[in-house]
């Protein structure tokens, strides 16, 4: 089994042998943003085995912490839905009611559905490894509140925005459009009818 590090922007992988894992989840998801937290939900209410990692903390990303309370000219129906909705209803027993999705109340239904669902959260933790069978990621280590950390797991799911664990793991990587290398900056979607009543 290889550790694989990044140091000052570059790739170390050192051999470590056979390894002996304390925890084992069914799937680690390093990074709880915004598409994160869905992985981790969905999971979770499968019955499956899930660790969360996150630097923030809380859950959420740029929905929560960010201040992006809208979606992107996001799809419609799915588990978000389901959560926005349990933020509105909290909102109805007087819980800071809000124009918008009330981000203080979200993080609070996200958290709650994650741990009443056996999810295990870290935050304040910061990937540091990924162990690697060949080129398959069955392991992460992360420094947090409680010190140096590690586990292994079936599926490891990269939820960094940034593709940081990948980039971790030696992937190869491509960044942004084709036209000019830049990625579409989080916003907040503004929907105005025109005069027919078309979106």
């Amino acid at each position: 089994m290889i550790i694989s590090e990044l140091i000052e922007g570059k790739i170390r992988q050192t051999d470590v042998g056979a390894k002996d894992f304390a925890k084992e989840y069914d799937i680690i998801v390093v990074g709880m943003g915004v598409a994160g937290c869905m992985a981790v939900l969905s999971a979770a209410k499968k019955g499956l085995r899930v660790l969360g990692i996150d630097p923030m903390n809380c859950m959420g990303g740029m929905c929560t912490a960010g201040a992006v309370f809208g979606y992107y000219f996001g799809s419609k129906g799915g588990l978000y839905e389901q959560i926005d909705k349990k933020v509105f209803e909290m909102e109805k027993k007087g819980y800071a009611p809000s124009t918008a999705i009330n981000p203080e109340m979200k993080k609070y239904i996200l958290e709650a559905e994650a741990l009443s669902n056996g999810a295990v959260l870290c935050y304040e933790s910061f990937l540091t490894g990924v162990y690697l069978e060949g080129n398959k990621v069955v392991g992460v280590r992360w420094f947090g509140p409680d010190g140096e950390k590690e586990a292994a797991s079936k599926v490891v799911i990269d939820g960094t925005g940034d593709a940081f664990l990948c980039q971790m793991a030696g992937c190869e990587l491509k960044k942004g459009r084709d036209i000019d290398g830049q990625g579409q900056p989080f916003s907040n979607a503004l929907v105005t009818l025109n005069g027919d009543g078309k979106v």
